[in-house]
């Protein structure tokens, strides 16, 4: 299964997120941010690759504002989607 790391600039919205996408039924996890994307808050929303439009939506809906990018896991590292 491939997934997307959703990075933020705000603790407290990468949690708010989190809930929101669950509170709408999308798989989600709270992880530490990947050092190496030196990006963020050091918390980050690990989706389902296919669950990122869905999630796209809900961000925009509720002004998420401190949302700063979606990274795709690879094996090697990650790319900015």
């Amino acid at each position: 299964m491939k997934y997307v790391i959703l990075a933020f600039t705000s603790r407290n919205q990468a949690i708010r997120c989190a809930n929101l996408l669950s509170k709408q039924n999308i798989y989600n996890v709270i992880i530490n941010t990947p050092q190496s994307l030196k990006i963020g808050c050091g918390l980050s929303v690990k989706i389902i690759q296919g669950s990122v439009p869905m999630a796209m939506d809900v961000i925009n809906k509720n002004n998420v504002t401190s949302y700063k990018g979606a990274y795709a896991v690879l094996p090697n590292g990650y790319k900015k989607i």
